[in-house]
């Protein structure tokens, strides 16, 4: 394996060394300890056992965990490679980006020995070759996804007692209301009574040239300046058009003189152009 993977595995284990949530994501992904460099599979094997024990791996359990190695080369050995994990220093958020790195570098070995295990039957029956051949990739294609189709249930008298307990904490002043994702417009939002509801599609739907257009644009406005972050995407309009049509919105000068005939325009509305575009934008 190249020295690139080694240091894409010492960052994967740094993480694990310092995040419960990600121990549990690691097992719950298609990822093994088989697909890392046999170095580093005792202490992945150790992390395993200490989340079992619902704790971290520390350094003091692992040089316990050590000891079952007689040779005080070997011991050395695992030690200096888990001092190499514990300094290691990356972010919480590049642990799907290691999972995949890990994925690829497997996917590629695992290819090239497809191939030669290819070139050394093939010599001797071809049939069987191949055969062996479509195996080992289709084996390669059921592993080289990075995480498992999961099955998402709960019991409802669990979900009845976690809602309820909500409900009691906001009444007596304990915790905030979770505030709703309005459109900002009140006869949608009156109408949606959830709002924009977290972790659901909402499709507008309406007749051609009705001005669906501007009214996502609106709710995007809305949305952004009550401080959630807006994706607007488009298909119809160029970025230009979009830009005039948000400033035209806040600053009320008529998108029609944003377009065309830009020395008409007033200084009043000149100022009113700038000061909506920084506040938008800032």
């Amino acid at each position: 394996m190249s020295q690139d993977i080694h240091k894409t595995e010492e960052d994967f284990i740094y993480l694990l060394l310092n995040h419960k949530k990600l121990v549990n994501d690691f097992i719950e992904s298609n990822l093994s300890i088989n697909h890392f460099s046999e170095k580093y599979r005792f202490i992945l094997n150790c992390i395993i056992e200490c989340y079992d024990l619902n704790v971290l791996l520390t350094r003091k359990t692992f040089q316990e965990k050590i000891k079952i190695f007689q040779s005080p080369k070997d011991r050395t050995e695992q030690e200096m490679r888990f001092n190499i994990c514990f300094v290691s220093k990356t972010d919480a958020d590049n642990f799907p980006i290691l999972i995949n790195k890990i994925f690829d570098e497997n996917i590629e070995n695992s290819i090239n020995e497809a191939l030669k295990k290819f070139k050394k039957e093939i010599k001797e029956d071809k049939i069987i070759a191949i055969n062996n051949m479509v195996d080992d990739f289709q084996d390669l294609l059921s592993t080289s996804s990075p995480l498992r189709e999961k099955i998402y249930y709960d019991d409802v008298r669990k979900l009845s007692d976690e809602n309820i307990q909500y409900i009691k904490d906001v009444r007596d002043g304990k915790i905030e209301e979770k505030e709703l994702i309005l459109t900002g417009i009140k006869e949608i939002d009156d109408t949606m009574v959830i709002g924009l509801e977290r972790g659901t599609l909402t499709l507008f739907c309406a007749d051609v040239g009705v001005f669906k257009s501007s009214i996502m644009m609106n709710i995007a406005l809305n949305v952004w300046e009550n401080g959630y972050d807006v994706l607007f995407v488009p298909l119809e309009m160029d970025k230009d058009q979009i830009w005039k049509r948000m400033i035209s919105r806040d600053s009320k000068v008529p998108c029609e003189s944003i377009t065309k005939d830009l020395d008409k325009l007033t200084n009043e509305q000149m100022n009113k152009i700038s000061l909506f575009s920084l506040s938008i934008f800032l």
